[in-house]
């Protein structure tokens, strides 16, 4: 599991199991599937990102996004802080 980051979506959040396709967002509020919104993530050693996420489905403590329309820079700043924490667990 990576995380958690910091996030920032109308309100602050953390930001769990982030990968490149999308993360899961621990916050009291819920999205509804569909639901498309900009996320904002702290990558620590790579500053921040803006992503477009949709809600996929909601859990008591959050909901889980997808990405939409990463662009090669911020998906290769991801694919980075995801494999420095993963060598990091080791």
């Amino acid at each position: 599991m990576t995380g958690p980051f910091d996030g920032l979506l109308e309100d602050r959040v953390l930001v769990y199991d982030l990968n490149l396709g999308g993360c899961f967002i621990n916050s009291p509020h819920q999205s509804p599937g569909g639901t498309v919104s900009i996320l904002r993530i702290n990558l620590l050693d790579e500053g921040w990102i803006t992503v477009n996420a949709e809600a996929l489905y909601s859990l008591q403590h959050g909901f889980a996004v997808r990405f939409l329309d990463v662009d090669s820079d911020t998906a290769a700043r991801i694919e980075r802080t995801v494999a420095t924490r993963r060598d990091w667990r080791r």
